[in-house]
């Protein structure tokens, strides 16, 4: 993988006051999180008026997340076996125009995240999908893995960026911009690439915010039940897929409309 040394300025409006757009959060989380599910969950639930947390693989709701007032616990048997892609089924409570933000369970994210995504987001008069993690597919196209320049949540940004793919724990959006439906999925093993492309799909563009380097920390990475693990062992499904996009529809993806542009110039 490649790691960005040039940023694209995209957008320096300043904005003095974010939306009060109600901050609704979507996180999925397994027992085998469960150390670092509880370190984070306190950081994040003052800066939401919701949070929908997807239990997979739980036999009963912990203890310590039943009552808390603002959470709203969600179960395979109710809404599907989605899997890591359950931080996007809260999504269809939504009844009226909102920010909605995904989280993962390894990450620690600082006092004001919801308000600098938030801010991200009016920054771009909400028509944007945003993030701290993601990349940018490049040639050849043909390892999901390998072919991507890869921007981690912990460096800095100095600018605004756009992306093709969103790390999904960092993303956030309004409720009349992006509207997943994990059901749709083809796959529930690739949350990333799937919420890509149908972001890609409806014409969402994608951008990392700027901001300062560390301000999301990781509890722990590459755990033996990530999907980056799994990833590791074997790519060939989201390879295949990435491939079929790329091919179908280049104009959904930044380095083949680079190209394009390029050889339009020759």
């Amino acid at each position: 993988m490649v790691i960005w040394e040039e940023f694209l300025i995209l957008d320096w409006k300043k904005h003095n006051h974010a939306s009060k757009l109600p901050r609704i959060g979507g996180m999925a989380t397994m027992p085998t999180r469960d150390d670092t599910f509880r370190q984070m969950l306190g950081g994040i639930l003052p800066q939401l008026d919701k949070l929908y947390i997807y239990f997979d693989k739980y036999d009963a709701i912990p203890g310590f997340v039943a009552g808390l007032p603002k959470v709203v616990p969600l179960r395979p048997d109710d809404h599907g076996d989605v899997q890591g892609d359950g931080k996007f089924v809260g999504y269809k409570f939504i009844d009226q125009p909102s920010l909605y933000f995904c989280f993962d369970d390894d990450i620690l994210y600082p006092s004001g995240y919801v308000e600098i995504m938030a801010s991200a987001l009016e920054r771009h008069d909400f028509k944007v999908i945003a993030g701290v993690h993601g990349s940018r597919f490049i040639p050849p196209y043909e390892s999901y893995r390998r072919d991507k320049s890869v921007l981690h949540f912990a460096r800095g940004c100095v600018a605004d960026i756009p992306v093709d793919i969103i790390g999904t724990g960092t993303i956030a959006f309004h409720s009349e911009t992006f509207a997943p439906d994990p059901l749709k999925w083809s796959s529930h093993k690739m949350t990333d690439l799937s919420a890509g492309i149908d972001a890609a799909r409806r014409g969402a563009r994608r951008v990392l915010v700027r901001r300062s380097a560390h301000m999301l920390r990781p509890l722990k990475e590459n755990q033996d039940d990530s999907l980056y693990r799994q990833l590791l062992t074997d790519e060939s499904e989201e390879s295949r897929l990435m491939q079929q996009v790329i091919a179908e529809h280049p104009e959904w993806w930044m380095g083949p409309r680079m190209e394009a542009r390029k050889q339009a110039l020759e």
